[in-house]
């Protein structure tokens, strides 16, 4: 997230209540990355639906003939969409395809001076990537320490 929000970003992780979802905001707190964000949830794909506007079905849906399909080098299982904007927000989602109906929703926004140096789809499609096999359940969640219990079957 740094080469997006800087090195000293504002971070706000947090387990949303009664849903099996997570979320993180960043944001970027210095004058040289004013206005950048990032922000991650991932969690139950019908959660996720709840909480941000429903990338995975409906008419919002990323995984329709509005969005722009994406793969994931060595990855068999899932599919990814992102949209298609060409603008400096842009949202990238994929699902996991697994058991439990995961699913991972990453958000970008960049100011009009960073923007003109960065692609927020690219930068939305690498943090997919990169939070993939611990939001889709393949290896642990590094450096976490569970403040809460997770829901049951997650």
């Amino acid at each position: 997230m740094s080469p997006v929000v800087g090195e000293s970003p504002k971070v706000d992780p947090k387990r949303i209540e009664k849903l099996a979802l997570f979320d993180c905001y960043t944001y970027a707190t210095d004058g040289d990355f004013a206005d950048a964000s990032m922000r991650v949830e991932w969690g139950r794909i019908h959660d996720l639906a709840s909480s941000v506007d429903g990338p995975f079905e409906g008419k919002r849906s990323l995984f329709g003939e509005d969005g722009v399909p994406f793969t994931i080098d060595g990855v068999e299982q899932g599919e990814g969409a992102r949209t298609d904007n060409s603008s400096r927000r842009d949202t990238a989602a994929w699902r996991c395809d697994d058991e439990k109906s995961r699913g991972i929703v990453v958000d970008v926004y960049l100011n009009e001076e960073h923007a003109k140096d960065r692609d927020p789809a690219v930068d939305a499609v690498n943090l997919v990537k990169t939070v993939r096999p611990w939001a889709c359940g393949e290896r642990p969640v590094p450096n976490f320490t569970p403040t809460v219990t997770p829901s049951p079957g997650y």
